[in-house]
């Protein structure tokens, strides 16, 4: 029982850290730059789906950190989303590459395989610098159980 308490206590304190303010200046390579956070709904999936609400912070005009909560499917399996983003461009839309981990838990794991999958996401990112609607949309392969599924992926949010 121990090691879900250390992930918890882990996936809290990123959560945490990825709301703390930052230095707005702090390696954005653009002075007019400021951190913004937003909270989204998530879609994965194609036959089976994984929808999340999820507390993003971009700490720079070059990095974003997610942490969230959500459902697997019609089961009782809930999952804990975090992820670290590299973000490609210097504009509202841009590309966005990241990786991450989904902690699962519930009843109904076992066509699932595993409690940890790694989780990656490919796509373009759409957040205006004063804030307002945020778009998510591309591809996340996931890792898990001993094989690979790439699922398409959706958020839509708002930011502040």
């Amino acid at each position: 029982m121990r090691p879900a308490r250390d992930w918890a206590f882990a996936l809290i304190v990123l959560g945490l850290s990825a709301t703390a303010p930052a230095d707005a200046s702090a390696g954005s390579g653009d002075s007019t730059f400021t951190p913004q956070t937003s909270l989204q709904a998530e879609m994965y999936g194609k036959d089976e789906h994984f929808y999340s609400l999820n507390l993003d912070r971009r700490m720079t005009q070059s990095a974003a950190l997610r942490f969230g909560f959500g459902l697997w499917g019609p089961g009782e399996i809930y999952g804990v989303p975090v992820s670290a983003s590299a973000l490609i461009g210097s504009g509202d839309l841009c590309v966005e590459l990241g990786v991450g981990g989904l902690y699962l838990l519930g009843t109904e794991m076992t066509d699932i395989g595993s409690n940890l999958l790694v989780t990656s996401f490919g796509g373009v990112r759409y957040q205006p610098r004063n804030g307002g609607m945020f778009l998510r949309a591309g591809v996340g392969p996931i890792y898990g159980g001993g094989n690979w599924e790439v699922w398409p992926a959706v958020s839509l949010g708002y930011s502040f």
